[in-house]
């Protein structure tokens, strides 16, 4: 079962801004409820963040393959709002898309007549033609300044070495990059398989480094664009 995003946004936010964070980290609220929703993948989400530091590139990816058709496993992680801000955004005729997920937002950009090349590290069903490259995000096989745009969204917020995963889009990107993270707070219990976490558009700012990054808020997502050339 898939869920629309809007509504986990929605549950999202309830849960991380309404219950102060001693109820919202106490497991003997969180665990039922996740065994609830998650049925016999609660290990698997509930082990992730304390032994990700410890797992190898193929373990990483069988994560990923193992749990993608699960209730979170929806067509996109964008909000309708999040995608035109991202056509809007997106300059130039070669866009990659990295961490494509299921193709959603490529085969849109490609629909706008863009040349899209879409990568991921554990390639969907339904990506499509514009999958072209199973690679991780934080060494991808392309030269430098290869892409007018950069596209990377609700990625970052899963990779282990989130520095590393940025320098890397930098070095691809030849106008602008284009971010999307979860505006979220970090606690244990989530029902996702995040690692960082950016509850402020300062925080992402803070990770960018770059004060010349605009940086709004889009149905609880931040949203970054950075100029590089």
């Amino acid at each position: 079962m898939a869920l629309n995003r809007g509504v986990t946004n929605r549950v999202n936010w309830v849960l991380d801004n309404c219950l102060p964070p001693v109820v919202r980290d106490a497991p003997a609220l969180m665990r039922p409820l996740m065994r609830m929703v998650l049925g016999p993948l609660y290990n698997d989400y509930v082990r992730f963040k304390e032994q990700a530091a410890g797992m190898s590139a193929a373990e990483y990816r069988a994560v990923y393959r193992r749990l993608h058709e699960t209730f979170l496993a929806r067509e996109t992680d964008l909000s309708p709002a999040c995608v035109e801000a991202i056509r809007r955004e997106t300059i130039g005729p070669a866009v990659l898309d990295a961490g494509c997920g299921r193709g959603y937002l490529s085969r849109v950009l490609a629909g706008d007549g863009l040349r899209v090349t879409a990568t991921d590290i554990a390639p969907a069903a339904g990506a499509g033609k514009y999958f072209a490259v199973a690679a991780d995000i934080e060494s991808l096989p392309f030269a430098a300044r290869s892409f007018d745009t950069v596209i990377s969204t609700h990625t970052l917020e899963h990779v282990l070495n989130a520095g590393v995963a940025l320098a890397e889009l930098r070095r691809l990107a030849r106008r602008r990059l284009i971010l999307v993270v979860p505006r979220q707070r970090p606690y244990r219990f989530t029902f996702d398989l995040h690692l960082n976490y950016f509850p402020y558009a300062w925080s992402l700012r803070n990770f960018l480094g770059n004060p010349k990054a605009r940086i709004e808020v889009i149905d609880n997502d931040l949203f970054a664009v950075e100029d590089l050339d």
